[in-house]
């Protein structure tokens, strides 16, 4: 593969005078690959931080996994992990569907693969554990704001990466594939609280968790104590407005929005009990400006699935994150579901 780098740098905000607060250090876990200047940063989560200050702040960035598990498979060909493996992954790639190459790739029962994030957390890849550990940060950061969280909280750090070509292969193309959730399910749920904290911050003018959180150790509890509040708000839709409003057996679309927020709704669906993949609600729909139900009409959201996954009798939920309120299905979903 003859790849060209392409690199992408975050960081070097000129931030006026007085809009400066004081900064403390900074220790990063980082498992992409970034190249991190002006501060610590550790590859696993079981590292000693070289600071040893008490006081500095503890970030981790956290990827959508679809990306990271292709962004993984690029980085293990590309620079060739496996003698082994690489030449014949290589080639069933190229020869290979991609839900054939799913269920190859399947048999190789490569380890790293299966969770890769969550192995990061624990090498037992227990999602408890891994999630314990999660919230134990002052930051968790989605992969695609860490240009923001560099704006508003460390502006003296810079964070370059490189650009990976896209390989013909992609997991997010096989959401449908009951195999993907081997490789990415515990993923897909430390994703979604990532989701949560770094939320909890922004609402709160970017301060650490530990100062948001009652402490720590006690985060489980508090996540519990949230969970009734969470499903009695769930029962009705306060501060959205929206459907799920088509349905086949491979398709599932609809729209929402925040009546006052503007940043693209995030949803979860679920088939069955069985949570199945998530998505955002930032697609144009041209009939919701027609109908004068959304000023620009981004805030539609449709799921394509590689196979036929939806059939009457199924229990279909859609959840709002990130207090999982449940979007109202429209009378076709409910017509094709039997409801």
């Amino acid at each position: 593969m003859n790849i060209k780098k392409i690199i992408r740098r975050y960081g070097g905000h000129k931030v006026p005078i007085n809009q400066k607060r004081e900064h403390k250090k900074i220790e990063i876990l980082n498992f992409h690959n970034l190249l991190i200047e002006n501060t610590y940063a550790a590859d696993k989560a079981s590292d000693k931080a070289q600071n040893k200050d008490e006081d500095s702040l503890k970030v981790v960035f956290i990827r959508d996994p679809y990306e990271y598990f292709n962004y993984f498979l690029y980085d293990f060909l590309i620079h060739k992990r496996s003698q082994l493996f690489t030449h014949d992954i290589i080639s069933h790639l190229r020869s290979l569907n991609n839900e054939d190459f799913l269920a190859w790739f399947d048999s190789l029962r490569l380890i790293p693969f299966y969770c890769p994030q969550t192995y990061q957390f624990d090498i037992s890849k227990s999602i408890t554990i891994a999630m314990k550990k999660l919230e134990g940060f002052d930051y968790v950061v989605p992969y695609e704001e860490i240009d923001l969280f560099i704006e508003k909280v460390a502006p003296d750090i810079v964070v370059e990466r490189e650009e990976i070509k896209k390989l013909k292969f992609s997991l997010d193309s096989q959401k449908g594939n009951r195999l993907t959730e081997k490789f990415v399910g515990k993923d897909l749920e430390l994703h979604g609280r990532s989701q949560e904290l770094w939320t909890l911050s922004k609402e709160n003018d970017y301060k650490p968790l530990g100062l948001l959180l009652e402490s720590r150790k006690s985060s489980k509890n508090l996540k519990n104590k949230t969970k009734s509040k969470r499903v009695k708000k769930s029962r009705e839709m306060q501060d959205h407005k929206g459907i799920s409003g088509g349905i086949r057996d491979s398709t599932i679309a609809g729209w929402v929005f925040h009546k006052e927020k503007k940043e693209a709704v995030t949803l979860r669906i679920y088939h069955n009990n069985r949570f199945l993949c998530m998505t955002k609600a930032d697609k144009f729909r041209k009939d919701l400006i027609d109908n004068n139900i959304h000023p620009t009409g981004v805030c539609g959201f449709k799921v394509d699935f590689s196979k036929p996954i939806f059939k009457k009798g199924d229990k279909i939920e859609v959840k709002i994150l990130p207090d999982n309120i449940l979007l109202p299905l429209g009378p076709k979903v409910k017509e094709f579901l039997g409801l």
